[in-house]
This record gives structure tokens, C-alpha cells and sequence, in this order.
């Protein structure tokens, strides 16, 4: 899988900074790099500058910060959503679905920022939710300027001035892999764009299936068949609507390419799964969230005895039958929910687990009552850690980094107390869950033979073959829904944009040399 940018391998030998619109582009563009340099011979190279638009805030950020700028603290993606949280639940304690709420105005702020959209103006006026955005938007906004903070989106006027000082590090700017030019980015001086070339589309072949099921299936096994024809070649898997199917997509390319294997997936699987699963949903991270309960008063008993069962726990494998016979021990007494001193009576014949409970009971002994982030933080680490999660089980690299995210999501947890306030447990749990799903977890790499996505997201790739299914009439073209939280009026541009991306992704889905389609008509 390569940018479909043919200039991408100049701009790696001038050592400019490049940037792509998203994190999946960013890193199919390192990874060429890193395929460059390896094809020229070379054993080392300096990091490369490429970066996601987002990333590359950051780091001007940073840059502003060590020049010693006069420039607010930027706030984490976990402290903005807390902040809006507060913002929206203190102003409409009744919205029925806040948290989606918070998630539609961070990605009305994104807009905002990128598209140089004003904040003020009649159009504001047209519509109560834009009235009501731009409200709880000044309030923010105000905010942040009493505290010293501020947000990503706000991040564009600053950057013009930056660009102006003698610290300013990166004069000259390669944009790869953009659809369109953002607003925003028109004012980065001796700025390059490297235009997306996508060839002519190609007339494919037709297989129809009956179900969609089948058409995901004969798409693995037609890609199982090219790899093993051409190992080092780059496969597409194109699917409509992927983030729907993706459990369908994930538990069929498993099944075909590693049907045999009893143990799972390989560190390194041969296909890539581009849709991220939520971090939550990981097996590991679903264990601690499941452990954390034991910190509250009753435990439902399918969670009591999903915690006796689990395999993280230390000890697990040499209990295991032990445990096995201490959850159905603990069943026996037909109960809806327990406590910790049911667990501990139903698990006497457990000497590993009898240990870790003792722990436990260590742990909780200084109280569950209100504290800051940060002292929930260390209590749940600490908890955690007297149970031995998560097992003495050797972590492969796949697993390490999971852990590493969920240190990370800890420490998220622990900085919302910059501009948080005292929190219950069941709170410090929901902000631990919402910090969570703001990371993801993915099978394969961007460097995998096999490269699974959504269809609308080919634009700008470009692969030696590749398949295109579930995509119709219901799924295809892909609709832009403008947000509900901006005035129309001010998003004409941008409407505008996509309007005219939609039949250039549709040329670029049967783009590659070697293309087939897979249709089902039930």
C-alpha cells in the first residue's frame, strides 16, 4: 500500500515536513519512507517529519513552548472532552444523549479550526442548536482564557503568528495525500501539494453472492489466494460500510487465513484491519475494567464469576480448575450479587487467589470516598496490582503495547484534574472508560500484504490488487452529513468539497491493476 502522490519520494529526499490529512496516511507514508531508505541501502536515516494534521499542531505547540512563546497550556483530548462534559451537563442537565453531544460539538470545533469558520455573525441565528452551540462555545472559550488553556481547533490563529518568529522549524511543508486544501492550511508559507494521482478506472470483474457474508468470505479467500501467488505484493480489501461489519469482516479473514492456528492471531497477522476496535473491548483491558468492580459494595454474579474465571489474574493457570469449582461453588447460593467476602469464602481452596485477596483488602482499606483524578488513578493501579494483572502469562509485543495504552488511559485519568474536581468512584470509572475509548487497537500494520478498509477511505492509496464488496446503491456513494452545530451557510465550502470527492473515490475504488467486485443479491 503506498500515497498515490508520485512526488512523495523527492519530498523524502529533501528532508522537508510532510504532512497527511489523517493518522492512517501519516503512517503509510513513514512506512514508505522506511521502504526508501531500506531499497538505497541505508542501515540508518535521521526521523523522518511526517505527520498527521493533528500531530503536527501538537508539535507546533511544543515548538512554541521550548522557544519560551507566551502561548496557553494545551489541553489532552481527554481534558477537552472533560471540560465540554461539565460545560453541557451544567447548562442542559436534561439532554437525553450528552455524551454524543460532546463528541458533535469537538467535531464542530475540528471544522471550525480547519476551515477558518467564524464564531460570530447572523447565521448563528438561524437554528437552535447553532444558537445553543455557539453559546456553550463562548462559555469554553471563556473559560480556557481565565485558566491559561487551550483547545486543539483554537491552535490556527496562534500558528499564523508563529510562523513569523526566527524559532519556527518547519519552513517548508509538503502536503501529501489531501482530497482538498482545508482553509487553514493555505496561509503555511512555501507550502507544496502533492496532488493524489489516480489512475484511469479499470472495468472489473463481477462475482455475485448471495449474501453479504459470502461476498466477505470469497473477498479473504480470493486474497489469501494472491498472497500466497505473491507474497510481497499490496492487497485491497474494500468494503462499504466497514465499521458496521467490521466483527463479520474480522471473524471470516480469521477464520480463512488462519483457520489451523488454535492460539489466535500471530503478533504480526498478515491482514490489517484498519477499523479500530475501542481499547475497552480488548480482552486484557476488559479484564481490569471487569476487576475494578471489585472495589465497589455487590458484584452482579456473572461478573463475580467472570473475575474468577479470568486467565489475567495471577495464579490463573495453576488454579484453574480450583477456580472453576469456586465459581460454581459461589453460584450454588442462587444470589443476583456478592461482595468480596462471598468471593473470598467460595475461593478457600485457591491459596493464589486467597493471597491476592488480602491484597485487596489492603488496598481498599483506605476508602472508596471522593477523590481527585489523580488519587484514583494511583488507587486503581494500585488495585490492579494486588490482584497481578494481568497474570504471569509472558506478554507478547502486540499485548505490551495494550498495556502500555492502558497506562496511558490512566494517565489521562489522572491529568483531568486540571480541570476537573473531586470524583466519586463510579465517576473516576466513567472518565477512566471515556479516556478508553478514545484509543483504539488494531489487528495488523500498515505494512501487512493485506490491507482491509473502508471504501470510502481508498482515495489517496494505491495497491496491486484489490477487491471491492458490500458496495450498492444503499452503501455507495458515501453521504456527508454536514454538522448540526454549524450554520449551513458556513459550511458551503466544505459541503461543497465532498460533493465533488464522491466520484473521484468512486474511480479510485477500481483504480489498482488487478481488481475484482463482489456483489450479493439475495
Amino acid at each position: 500500500m503506498r500515497l498515490a502522490c508520485p512526488g512523495l519520494t523527492a519530498a523524502f529526499s529533501a528532508g522537508v515536513t510532510i504532512l497527511a490529512p489523517n493518522q492512517l496516511l501519516a503512517s503509510v507514508a513513514h512506512e514508505q519512507f522506511v521502504q526508501t531508505q531500506l531499497a538505497a541501502g541505508l542501515e540508518t536515516w535521521p526521523a523522518p517529519q511526517i505527520f498527521s494534521v493533528n500531530a503536527w499542531l501538537s508539535a507546533c505547540w511544543q515548538e512554541a513552548r521550548y522557544a519560551g512563546a507566551d502561548v496557553p497550556t494545551l489541553l489532552s483530548p481527554a481534558q477537552e472532552r472533560a471540560v465540554w462534559e461539565q460545560l453541557i451537563q451544567s447548562e442542559h442537565p436534561l439532554l437525553f444523549d450528552p455524551r454524543q453531544a460532546v463528541s458533535t460539538a469537538i467535531a464542530a470545533t475540528r471544522i471550525i479550526g480547519g476551515w477558518s469558520i467564524p464564531s460570530e455573525g447572523e447565521s448563528w441565528h438561524n437554528s437552535s442548536d447553532t444558537r445553543h452551540f455557539q453559546s456553550l462555545l463562548r462559555l469554553l472559550r471563556k473559560r480556557a482564557k481565565s485558566e491559561g488553556w487551550i483547545t486543539r481547533s483554537d491552535l490556527w490563529p496562534y500558528l499564523r503568528q508563529w510562523m513569523d518568529e526566527p524559532w519556527w522549524p518547519y519552513h517548508n511543508v509538503t502536503l501529501a495525500g489531501f482530497p482538498y486544501l482545508p482553509p487553514a492550511l493555505q496561509h503555511v508559507p512555501k507550502t507544496k501539494v502533492l496532488p493524489i494521482a489516480i489512475k484511469a478506472p479499470r472495468k472489473a470483474p463481477l462475482y455475485i453472492c448471495e449474501t453479504l457474508p459470502e461476498e466477505v468470505e470469497q473477498a479473504a479467500r480470493w486474497a489469501r489466494h494472491e498472497v500466497e501467488r505473491k507474497p510481497q505484493g499490496s492487497i485491497g480489501i474494500l468494503v462499504g460500510d466497514l465499521a458496521t461489519h467490521k466483527h463479520l469482516v474480522a471473524r471470516t479473514f480469521r477464520s480463512v487465513f488462519y483457520s489451523g492456528s488454535p492460539l489466535g492471531l500471530p503478533e504480526e497477522p498478515i491482514y490489517h484491519l484498519t477499523v479500530p476496535e475501542r481499547l475497552n473491548d480488548h480482552p486484557l483491558v476488559a479484564s481490569a475494567l471487569l476487576l475494578l468492580q471489585l472495589a465497589l459494595p455487590r458484584i452482579p454474579i456473572a461478573d463475580a464469576g467472570a473475575i474468577l474465571r479470568t486467565p489475567f489474574l495471577a495464579g490463573a493457570t495453576d488454579e484453574q480448575s480450583q477456580r472453576a469449582s469456586a465459581d460454581l461453588q459461589l453460584r450454588r447460593h442462587r444470589d443476583l450479587d456478592v461482595t468480596l467476602t462471598d468471593l473470598e469464602r467460595s475461593s478457600v481452596g485457591c491459596p493464589r487467589l486467597s493471597e491476592a485477596w488480602s491484597a485487596v483488602r489492603r488496598v481498599l482499606s483506605a476508602g472508596t470516598k471522593s477523590r481527585h483524578s489523580a488519587d484514583w488513578s494511583e488507587f486503581i493501579g494500585s488495585l490492579l496490582a494486588a490482584l497481578g494483572w494481568p497474570g504471569n502469562g509472558a506478554l507478547n509485543t502486540y499485548e505490551q503495547q495494550i498495556i502500555g495504552d492502558w497506562k496511558a488511559s490512566l494517565s489521562d485519568l489522572a491529568a483531568l484534574g486540571f480541570v476537573g474536581q473531586a470524583l466519586s468512584y463510579g465517576e473516576a470509572i466513567a472518565q477512566l472508560q471515556s479516556a478508553l475509548e478514545s484509543r483504539s487497537w488494531q489487528t495488523g500494520h500498515v505494512s501487512s500484504p493485506v490491507q482491509i478498509l473502508d471504501a470510502s477511505a481508498a482515495y489517496g492509496l494505491e495497491f496491486a490488487a484489490s477487491t471491492v464488496c458490500n458496495v450498492s446503491e444503499e452503501t455507495w456513494p458515501p453521504t456527508f452529513r454536514p454538522s448540526p452545530f454549524l450554520p449551513l451557510a458556513l459550511q458551503r465550502g466544505l459541503l461543497a468539497s465532498e460533493s465533488e470527492l464522491r466520484e473521484k473515490k468512486t474511480a479510485a475504488l477500481f483504480a489498482a491493476p488487478k481488481t475484482i467486485a463482489f456483489a450479493s443479491c439475495p
